[in-house]
């Protein structure tokens, strides 16, 4: 301890206290420059410093447009007007105006014994259906040749049943016949001759309506 602070030697005391101070300038000055190199990079500064801020780059946000569906308007319902209902009414008889008697066959010539068809047809020419009387009381279909009387329904089965139908517009009634070619009278006595051969006309009288005679032919 007495060598440190008083020197020894052949040197001035001086000489040996500057060769100290130098040494111990050289080792502070080595022991400041670790420091500089490796004690500021690890110290505590450093530590609370953390690594360096990272650049975080955000992706632009999606924006999504809420879009309000448009309200649908359902069509309203047409309401049909309630038909107007007619009350019950009885259906009337045809007026004379609105009907029409025709008289039809179903050949124009008829081989040697073949039967003729002969017909009465009742229309309704009206706009309305309307009662009309076709049954056998209120048909007639007669035959004649040269305006002579040759057969008639009502000989050999006359009156019956009136029979009124109800007749739509445009509607029609069909009566038929079958001749036997025989002649009648009134009566319808038996034994009466058949009809010649010859042009003969049929005419349809439906009760006070009579058609146009039709003409026909039997061989």
């Amino acid at each position: 301890m007495g060598s440190i602070l008083h020197p020894v030697g052949p040197l001035p005391p001086g000489a040996y206290w500057l060769r100290r101070g130098l040494a111990l300038a050289l080792i502070a000055l080595v022991v400041a420059a670790g420091w500089w190199v490796f004690g500021r990079d690890s110290g505590p500064a450093a530590q609370a410093a953390g690594p360096g801020p990272s650049t975080s780059v955000s992706s632009t946000p999606t924006v999504s447009a809420t879009v309000t569906p448009k309200t649908t308007t359902s069509p309203k319902p047409t309401v049909s007007p309630k038909p107007t209902v007619s009350p019950s009414v009885a259906p009337v008889a045809c007026a004379a105006s609105a009907v029409r008697v025709e008289a039809a066959t179903d050949a124009a010539t008829y081989a040697p014994g073949r039967r003729p068809l002969l017909s009465l047809i009742v229309t309704n020419t009206g706009s309305v259906a309307c009662l009309r009387n076709v049954g056998q009381g209120a048909v007639t279909l007669t035959v004649t040749s040269g305006g002579v009387r040759i057969w008639s329904s009502e000989d050999c089965a006359p009156g019956g049943p009136l029979g009124p139908q109800l007749i739509a517009p445009s509607g029609k009634v069909t009566h038929g016949v079958s001749w036997t070619r025989l002649t009648s009278k009134v009566g319808c006595p038996a034994g009466l001759p058949s009809a010649p051969p010859g042009s003969y006309d049929l005419v349809a009288t439906n009760v006070t309506i009579s058609s146009q005679p039709v003409r026909f032919i039997l061989r």
